[in-house]
């Protein structure tokens, strides 16, 4: 089947059409008059299968590829780092030599992330999660607490396992956003998020006796450039369904698995193929920037990273 290229930056919504009509083999004229004729806010993929007759099943989400924009801020010098590391995800960029890695190193800090070890100062303190009793004491005391009540270098430590570990620690971008939109990420068109988790991590161990957020002011001082990085992911390389709730997400999208021949009993033994879960979650997306030019965001899935070739352009932001 030919493949398909969604661009909802730099395409119309004519070109949206009708790459929306070539994915899923339909007239672009009838689409166009039945978009034309309905009212976006009655609108929810089950309505759209099922006034459209598709069938999810019918569509392979390898065929289908949007273009993506990845924010980052780097020095002049760190650019080329792009060239040769393509986009890493968090869990790469801290354990490879990476402009990342090289920078927290400056600090004392090296984090080994297979084995949830983070060094400072060559002291090594585990890499904690939610939930997980105080075998380590931050603290230094003699017997570890099991207070409910998490002290400081602990809680933040839990958020650092928390990114690298059920988050998954994947690469974040958007699929659709106005320059203002991507701008208004503070925390990503100054420096990486993850240095502020860190700088709070060092910052709680010592005491509290320097900035909490020192790593990240220098890294603004001394990689004042940002740039976006566009290239293009397919679909079924991205995250796309994951409720948080999932057995009473059901109720919310029953009407479009049924229109494609899935039951209640096939949602609970997740045997719905995730080919069919991408398509509904692509129709979602769709409708959200097709009609409401909705900001739209993704990300890959665990451990894939984005290739030096796959990256179409750098787009510089700001200058300084």
């Amino acid at each position: 089947m030919e493949r398909i290229l969604f661009d909802f930056f730099n395409e119309t919504h004519t070109e949206w059409l009708k790459s929306f009509s070539a994915y899923f083999r339909l007239s672009e004229e009838g689409v166009a008059s039945y978009f034309d004729e309905l009212n976006p806010d009655e609108l929810t993929p089950g309505k759209l299968t099922q006034d459209l007759n598709i069938n999810l099943t019918d569509y392979d989400s390898n065929n289908l590829s949007i273009i993506c924009r990845h924010m980052t801020t780097a020095s002049r010098a760190d650019k080329e780092s792009f060239s040769f590391h393509g986009i890493l995800d968090l869990k790469s960029m801290l354990q490879e030599k990476t402009p990342l890695s090289d920078f927290i190193k400056d600090y004392g800090i090296t984090i080994d992330v297979e084995n949830r070890k983070m060094f400072i100062n060559q002291q090594l303190y585990p890499i904690t999660s939610y939930g997980e009793s105080c075998e380590f004491c931050f603290k230094e005391r003699k017997i570890p607490c099991e207070s409910y009540f998490k002290c400081d270098p602990r809680k933040d430590m839990d958020h650092l396992g928390l990114k690298l570990y059920k988050y998954g620690a994947t690469e974040e971008f958007f699929t659709h956003a106005t320059m203002g939109q991507m701008e208004s990420y503070s925390s990503i068109q100054r420096c990486p998020e993850i240095l502020q988790t860190l700088d709070k991590i060092v910052s709680s161990i010592n005491g509290f006796d320097r900035s909490a957020y020192k790593m990240s002011y220098d890294w603004i001082k001394a990689k004042p450039e940002c740039y976006i990085l566009e290239f293009p992911v397919q679909l079924n390389n991205m995250e796309t369904y994951a409720p948080i709730e999932y057995d009473r997400a059901w109720y919310e999208i029953s009407d479009c698995l049924e229109q494609s021949g899935y039951n209640h009993s096939d949602y609970c033994e997740r045997l719905i193929p995730q080919n069919v879960l991408d398509n509904m979650v692509f129709l979602k997306r769709f409708i959200s920037i097709y009609f409401y030019d909705s900001e739209g965001l993704g990300s890959l899935l665990p451990n894939m990273c984005v290739e030096p070739g796959e990256i179409r352009r750098v787009i510089e932001v700001r200058k300084q």
